[in-house]
């Protein structure tokens, strides 16, 4: 959307004049900006033309409040109209006599793009898990028992939440749905850990009727895990990066995604390892917590990432039949790992060694790798929202927020003490749809498309909830907290 060219940008009508709390003017809104909140306005009220050129009137003067109430660090008592010493009529209500709780509503109100993510598309997430997640659980139960099965499921899930909050915590620019997250992560103890299982056991099957159970051990924990299971897992990254295009961007999202879907299977191939360490004694219980526990949950999303670091470099590349080579590599390099892994656990003489020269230096460059795709998200975010600035819509020192990590913290953490809770969240949100338009823009450039118009009208509505969010932001930071008896009515 064009705010110059918008339909409502020559009819939205002169703003009342704004006022700080000094009484000096607030400067009027520039055409773009109150076009684009006009625009928001408009999409919110009912058919009839004069509620909407009304409520456009409103907007335009709120868009300049907030533009000069951020520009000031928030500290302007911004106001419509002209100055009075009048008291409020009997008639007010708490709702329109505050504007922080106004603001928190029009946050709270502001609905993000429908279906933004694709995952009506993939119902390949839902169904396969659910029957191959009975699967798992009768093969686990068969071998284990209802009480190993008890114990083994309590004692996996110990480590699981400390272990994604580090994954999410990744995630700094362009938030993933909770809803995919949590469909990958319950692929990855599902639908992977079934295929592993039924894969595995027959091909070690095979081997051993050959050459004998040795073999067969030795073959199943090097070459048919390793293969098998990253195939399994990285199944699911291809099709969010195939049916999730609207989410997919980078290095940072192939981690995370890959982070959730090891976690997965780490916590369920662990309830099976827990519990037959149940019947072996206390020590070899101890022993299985430390070595499966605290290592193993680090070690399935480390491999996995290699594939999702591989897909996130296709998607940041060039859109050429190269795009194929990173995702390769990637999986190779996930097999390899888990190879090596699984090699020397099984002898004590070789694991600390490779633990710490292989593992270890691994590890350090998939968050190096992580820092600088975070970067380049930053830079995205800049190059892509940097219109918005010279069209008014969000001012200078917003952009400069919205392109450093740190300054987003800063920013929730100076709208918490502000506006508490409802200002965190509306500042929260700002940053999430913020990214959403610099990305949705991005992949456009990129030939990433949906259609001409399907494009539009998702820009149009990603920068229709980063004006309605951004003036909340304004007015809950701006607004003083209100008393116990404000919104009472004059007696």
């Amino acid at each position: 959307m064009n705010p110059e060219t918008s339909p409502l940008a020559s009819s939205c009508p002169e703003p009342t004049p704004l006022l700080a709390g000094d009484g000096s003017a607030v400067p009027a809104p520039s055409p773009a900006a109150a076009a684009a909140f006009a625009e928001v306005v408009a999409a919110s009220v009912g058919p009839s033309d004069r509620a909407v050129d009304t409520a456009a009137s409103d907007g335009c003067a709120q868009a300049a409040a907030a533009e000069a109430m951020l520009e000031l660090g928030g500290a302007a008592d911004v106001s419509v109209g002209p100055p009075s010493n009048e008291s409020p009529t009997s008639g007010s209500t708490a709702v329109a006599s505050n504007p922080r709780r106004r603001a928190a509503d029009a946050a709270a109100d502001a609905a993000p793009p429908s279906n933004p993510t694709g995952s009506a598309h993939l119902p390949v997430l839902t169904w396969p898990a659910v029957i191959a997640g009975m699967i798992a659980v009768l093969i686990i139960l068969g071998d284990v028992g209802v009480r190993g099965f008890a114990f083994g499921t309590l004692v996996a899930v110990l480590p699981v939440p400390f272990y994604v909050a580090l994954a999410l915590w990744l995630d700094r620019y362009e938030a993933e749905p909770p809803r995919v997250l949590a469909r990958t992560f319950v692929w990855g103890a599902t639908v992977a850990v079934c295929i592993a299982m039924l894969v595995n056991s027959y091909a070690e099957s095979m081997v051993g009727s050959v050459f004998g159970a040795h073999a067969a051990s030795v073959f199943g924990a090097v070459v048919s895990a390793p293969v098998v299971e990253e195939l399994a897992k990285g199944l699911v990254l291809l099709f969010l990066y195939r049916g999730m295009v609207d989410e997919f961007d980078g290095v940072v999202d192939g981690v995370v995604y890959a982070s959730m879907v090891g976690l997965g299977f780490a916590m369920m191939e662990n309830v099976e390892y827990y519990g037959s360490s149940l019947a072996e004694g206390g020590q070899s219980s101890m022993v299985t917590f430390v070595v499966r526990g605290m290592m193993s949950p680090f070690a399935h999303p480390f491999f996995t990432s290699m594939i999702g670091i591989g897909l996130g470099v296709a998607r940041e590349g060039p859109r050429d039949g190269r795009r194929h080579i990173p995702p390769m590599i990637g999986l190779g390099a996930a097999m390899a790992l888990h190879s090596l892994w699984n090699f020397v656990t099984s002898d004590d003489r070789w694991f600390l060694g490779a633990y710490v020269l292989v593992m270890v230096p691994a590890f350090v460059g998939v968050l190096w790798l992580v820092h600088v795709s975070l970067r380049r998200e930053g830079r995205v975010v800049r190059d892509h929202l940097l219109p918005l600035v010279s069209d008014a819509v969000i001012g200078p020192d917003e952009l400069e927020r919205l392109t450093r990590v740190r300054d987003r913290l800063a920013a929730t953490w100076r709208a918490w003490r502000a506006g508490g809770m409802p200002a965190w969240r509306a500042r929260r949100e700002l940053h999430q749809a913020a990214s959403e338009l610099a990305f949705h823009r991005w992949r456009v450039q990129r030939g990433i498309s949906r259609g001409a118009d399907a494009d539009a009208e998702r820009d149009a509505e990603y920068l229709a909830r980063v004006c309605e969010l951004y003036v909340a932001c304004a007015t809950l930071h701006a607004a003083p907290t209100p008393g116990p008896d404000a919104g009472a009515g004059a007696g």
